[in-house]
């Protein structure tokens, strides 16, 4: 299987519905959720080969824990966190480590995506060229720390 995607419109989305995989397809290159899901299942941590990531209305919990793993998978490409990707109390400051995000050439963030500030450290995001934001609600800085930036 090279692409996956799942949506619910349900108040219980997909949570749990994806958890039955008990491990990650190995050739996945595109997975696209939409719908409620609350956590990210384990798998994905194990999802080598994904190349874009497509998350909406998913209102996942915990960002930083989110990031944290999408910013390790070595060929991801294209991010999009669109409309209610995480549930957040109040929109959270986002800052990328140094080595995240290896291969990520699109970064498109939507509205009321649970984000206030993304923060690019110097040595992340080194293949960023878009940066996309349909949101004036989220500032960033950093931008002059991303080398092949070509679009904001």
């Amino acid at each position: 299987m090279e692409s996956l995607s799942a949506q619910s419109r349900k108040e219980e989305g997909l949570r749990g519905c994806l958890d039955a995989l008990r491990s990650a397809p190995i050739n996945l290159q595109c997975l696209k959720l939409l719908g409620n899901l609350g956590k990210l299942s384990d798998w994905v941590a194990g999802l080598q080969n994904l190349v874009k990531l497509k998350l909406q209305y998913t209102k996942l919990t915990d960002l930083d824990g989110t990031i944290q793993v999408l910013g390790k998978l070595p060929n991801l490409s294209i991010l999009c966190l669109l409309t209610y990707s995480f549930r957040v109390e109040e929109p959270k400051h986002f800052s990328s480590r140094q080595g995240a995000f290896p291969s990520l050439t699109v970064l498109e963030l939507g509205y009321n995506v649970g984000i206030a500030l993304v923060e690019f450290e110097e040595g992340t995001l080194p293949k960023l060229e878009v940066l996309l934001s349909r949101s004036s609600l989220i500032s960033f800085s950093g931008l002059s720390s991303l080398p092949c930036l070509k679009e904001v």
